[in-house]
């Protein structure tokens, strides 16, 4: 499992070794280590992020206010089993809204997403589903090389937002957000979920 971690990464760097000597590059039991290693420590800080999401969601449902509030913006964070960082929301008319979310993924890189977003009200909570995309870059190390690779996408999302204390304008999301990458290791990732609290304002 561990030796088809980085496929893209080795079949980039035998292509440019093979360009210089003709003999194409081939990676290494020291270079599996090392992506063995890498793996286990990205699963283990999935792991502790997805603890400590629980026990944040379980803490502010606690406090949610029984009715769902609209706003022009909101600020605040975003917490995801893949990626954290700073969420913006902008209200663009009547039960619509767009996102922009900076990140920090669990590896080398930044991230940045744009979302479209179509609430429907229900109660006490809104659903709310949108599409978007998503830039960045991550960069591959090891023992033989240092490359940073470009990465765009697509992206969809879906989740519920409640209102918490009456008196505090504080918004609680719980949302999954699956993509897909057009370059820079091409293809799904079914991770993404994540919980946001945003300042209403």
């Amino acid at each position: 499992m561990c030796r088809n971690i980085e496929n893209t990464a080795y079949n980039e760097r035998g292509a440019e070794t093979s360009q210089k000597t003709g003999i194409p590059a081939k990676p290494t039991e020291q270079d599996y280590r090392y992506f063995c290693l890498l793996k286990g420590a990205d699963l283990k800080n999935n792991l502790i992020m997805r603890k400590v999401c629980l026990t944040i969601v379980l803490a502010l449902l606690a406090a949610i206010d029984a009715g769902a509030q609209d706003y022009n913006w909101a600020v605040g964070v975003r917490l995801g089993d893949d990626m954290s960082g700073i969420s913006v929301k902008k209200s663009i008319g009547v039960n619509n809204k767009i996102e922009g979310i900076l990140a920090v993924p669990y590896w080398h890189g930044v991230n940045f997403t744009g979302l479209y977003q179509r609430y429907i009200p229900i109660e006490t909570f809104h659903l709310y589903c949108g599409v978007g995309g998503h830039v960045g870059n991550w960069k591959y190390t090891s023992n033989h090389t240092g490359k940073n690779y470009f990465f765009l996408g697509v992206d969809c999302m879906i989740g519920i937002e409640f209102s918490l204390l009456k008196s505090v304008p504080l918004s609680l999301s719980i949302d999954y957000k699956p993509s897909y990458n057009l370059t820079g290791h091409a293809g799904f990732s079914f991770t993404g979920g994540g919980i946001g609290l945003r300042y209403r304002l």
